[in-house]
């Protein structure tokens, strides 16, 4: 199974988190997290179901590794996403759940450093569209 992995500050209590998903396909997604609006059409986005206990249920990246969460139909980038690697997981259980406890990384940092990127697929697509 085809896996992403990257780090991010938690907007929440401005903790580092690492966050593993598997690919999933996006129509996929969709329908288990009843989700709407379109796919990305940055060619090479790949989608990811979360399987770690922290981050958000899914996930997308692209080929230059900028990661993007979905909520309320609408793709949006981390600003402070980084490290994303890209790995492969043995299991032979096809459907993974997200984990009860991982590594927890507890490192404070300046609330100012913690903020979600304005842009997103959504914005970007539109003004490539025009």
């Amino acid at each position: 199974m085809d896996t992403c992995s990257f780090s991010y500050i938690s907007k929440d209590d401005l903790l580092l988190k690492r966050t593993t998903g598997v690919e999933r396909a996006w129509d996929h997604l969709k329908i288990q997290f009843n989700r709407h609006g379109p796919k990305p059409d940055d060619v090479g986005v790949r989608f990811f179901e979360t399987i770690s206990r922290d981050g958000p249920q899914l996930f997308a990246v692209t080929l230059d590794k900028r990661v993007y969460y979905h909520d309320n139909g609408r793709w949006q980038g981390y600003r402070t996403a980084k490290d994303v690697e890209f790995g492969t997981m043995q299991s032979s259980n096809f459907n993974p759940g997200r984990e009860s406890a991982i590594e927890h990384h507890d490192v404070e940092l300046d609330p100012l450093s913690v903020e979600e990127e304005d842009d997103s697929f959504n914005t970007a697509h539109t003004t490539s569209q025009n």
